[in-house]
């Protein structure tokens, strides 16, 4: 795994929990923001490096139920 790909990682993880966070907060557009970057992230990740459909799953659910709370 390259460096950029490992720092895309931690940062996944980071805005992850931010996000769980603010969403307790009720700051559901920030967490929208957050979620939607978070899967670009994982897009950005090439499947030969790791597969991420199922995570890229999860959050495209998660997204879609904050949208509803806007």
């Amino acid at each position: 795994m390259k460096a950029t790909d490992i720092k895309k990682m931690e940062k996944i993880t980071l805005l992850t929990q931010k996000a769980e966070k603010e969403e307790k907060l009720g700051k559901y557009s920030r967490v929208l923001g957050r979620y939607e970057y978070v899967l670009e992230l994982y897009k950005s990740i090439p499947k030969e490096i790791k597969n991420f459909s199922n995570e890229i799953y999860e959050i495209e659910n998660k997204i879609s139920l904050i949208r509803q709370k806007l």
